[in-house]
């Protein structure tokens, strides 16, 4: 849908309402916590929108020593000082992988040594 048309204005604005009347609102994202609180206009409790793990348990994919990262590196074989660029979730549609792609070559064009990392249930749709 494009933002500028009708149908997307009306479900933006219907979304607006929802959020408004709503006691709690929940989103995946900061981005789109940023987005919900701006919609709902002015007087909006600070916490009225908040940002859930989507069901994950942040904690089991925390980085928990410079000794693990280094051997996660080491397994995937990549250098202790080359930029890694990670991709996690689901693939295809709306999930902006190619501006993903995009990014990373800007980057590999800086750094050949950088390396794009696809985490996903999705193995043959990042194959292709």
């Amino acid at each position: 849908m494009k933002s500028s048309g009708v149908v997307y204005r009306l479900l933006r604005d219907l979304e607006a309402q929802v959020a408004r009347s709503a006691d709690r609102v929940i989103c995946r994202t900061d981005f789109a916590r940023w987005a919900i609180v701006a919609r709902m206009g002015g007087n909006v409790r600070e916490d009225a929108v908040s940002v859930v793990s989507n069901g994950r348990d942040a904690e089991r994919f925390r980085v928990q020593s410079d000794a693990d990262l280094a051997r996660a590196r080491r397994e995937l074989a990549i250098p202790e000082e080359a930029p890694v660029v990670v991709y996690a979730g689901s693939l295809g549609g709306p999930y902006c992988l190619p501006a993903m792609a995009q990014f990373f070559q800007l980057v590999s064009a800086r750094r050949d040594d950088a390396r794009f990392l696809v985490l996903t249930a999705e193995q043959q749709v990042a194959a292709e």
